[in-house]
């Protein structure tokens, strides 16, 4: 048997969450998280693998990005090449 993944899990859950379960804009924001921040860390790894380090390590990771945006003013730096 194939093991879930956090992937899996999510397309099955998030299915269950339309109105009038949450509203629309509410499942948008459930499918822009996890798809932007927990599945391309975590998505491909199966579900009862994950720990609460690889949490903490999602938790990290997103707080230091932050942190960066935060930095560059949520601008990317661009560098010009001397011509």
């Amino acid at each position: 048997m194939v093991p879930l993944t956090v992937q899996g899990y999510f397309e099955r859950w998030v299915a269950d969450k339309v109105p009038p379960e949450v509203r629309r804009a509410q499942a948008n924001d459930y499918c822009r998280h996890m798809q932007g921040y927990v599945l391309p860390v975590l998505g491909d790894m199966p579900l009862e693998a994950v720990m609460a380090r690889d949490i903490l390590g999602l938790r990290t990771e997103v707080l230091l990005k932050a942190r960066c945006r935060r930095r560059c003013g949520g601008r990317r730096r661009m560098t010009t090449a001397a011509t």
